[in-house]
């Protein structure tokens, strides 16, 4: 009697191509990806936590994927005003001022994070020409910025800088 050679079938799209099925997310054909075991089940455990959770801390995400955005825009519609967010985050070298980083939010950054940073600070971040204020609260550059009505908290140096000089600011606005 000959053994049956069983082998397993790798996963194939609506496209019928193959691919690996990877442990972590990343690069093209996310949307894909996330139809099948187990980045499905990650992605429904990410929305339950997210309209469960009424605080919420980003990092490391630049907002270029619909499907996260809607799940994050999930917190703002369960919560309303009791919805805190702390973003952490990177940005370039040559960003070394409020201004320009202000100018790379709203004039060069990604659509989606400029427009759920908006949503959440229901502001539209829109500085005028002579205009004294921001509609984000800052301090020296380098500290974290606080949308006026409390809601947002983005840190800009990235996640050691955050989490070495910023931890106890950030434990404060979440409130834990």
């Amino acid at each position: 009697m000959q053994k049956q050679n069983w082998r397993t079938v790798p996963p194939s799209n609506q496209a019928k191509e193959e691919y690996l099925q990877p442990v972590i997310v990343s690069g093209s054909r996310k949307t894909v990806k996330m139809t099948f075991a187990p980045n499905n089940v990650y992605l429904s455990d990410l929305a339950r936590k997210v309209v469960e959770n009424n605080r919420l801390m980003v990092v490391g995400y630049s907002f270029g994927d619909l499907y996260l955005n809607e799940i994050l825009g999930l917190g703002i519609a369960a919560h309303g005003d009791e919805f805190k967010v702390v973003i952490i985050d990177k940005f370039p070298s040559y960003i070394n001022s409020y201004i320009s980083w202000f100018q790379h939010l709203t004039h060069r950054c990604n659509p989606q994070e400029y427009t759920f940073v908006s949503r959440l600070a229901k502001d539209r971040l829109f500085v005028e020409v002579g205009q004294q204020e921001f509609p984000l609260i800052v301090g020296d550059y380098g500290e974290p910025v606080v949308s006026r009505n409390g809601k947002l908290m983005m840190c800009i140096n990235g996640f050691k800088d955050a989490v070495v000089n910023h931890k106890e600011t950030i434990q404060r606005f979440l409130g834990v």
